[in-house]
């Protein structure tokens, strides 16, 4: 999925976790005009399996990552799943571990420009933990996917409002990727998720591992170049 934009010379990449393209599409004109929307299909429903699937080679770039699975260590998942970060890209810098909010429980999109804009380089991979779980824009819920599929069956959580949360969460993490990209010297800015949501589908939840389901498997690929930004 990525392996054209990553073989150039210079390119950012920016992953929103667990970004669906319906409420991506809704949205990124209202924060990011003037780019080429496409709908990509993820080699992964869940984020191990997409890392495992996409980066199988050796890149020389660097990621800032705030998702829990790409650091720079070896990560073993209970499931079998495992990723080393280090064993595939060039450096991983890792907010997952050091950006951490107690309050908000996830790292905060704030905290991925400002380290972002400490290690600009040629080649990057910005890694972004929203829209996922928990939901922290204007409609907040401090759960995870778990916690809301258990609200929702014991009718404490009715499906809008966790669908509100998720867009409110898509549109917070948009705004600070807006204020990000003007700032970035890259002539080509990829956005894109590593997989989607389910909000309730058939009474589902979260974003299990080895789905095939059209929603989960469907991810936005937004191009950027710089004239798109004059």
């Amino acid at each position: 999925m990525l392996e054209d934009i990553m073989a150039r010379d210079e390119w950012a990449i920016i992953i929103l976790d667990a970004c669906r393209y319906d409420y991506f599409k809704k949205l990124i004109n209202n924060y990011i005009p003037g780019g080429a929307l496409q709908a990509r299909r993820s080699p992964g429903s869940c984020t191990l399996e997409f890392l495992n699937n996409e980066f199988r080679g050796r890149y020389d770039c660097i990621v800032i990552s705030s998702n829990g699975f790409l650091q720079d260590r070896p990560i073993k998942h209970p499931d079998g799943w495992y990723f080393n970060g280090l064993e595939h890209f060039r450096k991983v810098v890792n907010l997952f571990s050091h950006n951490w909010s107690d309050e908000l429980m996830t790292v905060p999109p704030w905290e991925v420009n400002k380290v972002a804009l400490e290690n600009i380089e040629d080649r990057m991979l910005i890694w972004y933990i929203q829209p996922h779980f928990p939901a922290i824009g204007k409609v907040k819920l401090i759960m995870n996917a778990n916690q809301i599929k258990k609200a929702w069956k014991a009718g404490r959580l009715s499906l809008s409002t966790i669908r509100l949360a998720y867009e409110y969460n898509l549109r917070l993490v948009l705004s600070y990727v807006a204020k990000l990209i003007k700032r970035l010297p890259h002539k080509l800015i990829v956005i894109t998720s590593d997989h989607a949501e389910l909000l309730g589908e058939g009474g589902k939840f979260n974003h299990p591992c080895c789905s095939n389901s059209p929603i989960l498997r469907t991810v936005p690929f937004y191009i950027i170049k710089s004239k798109n930004l004059a």
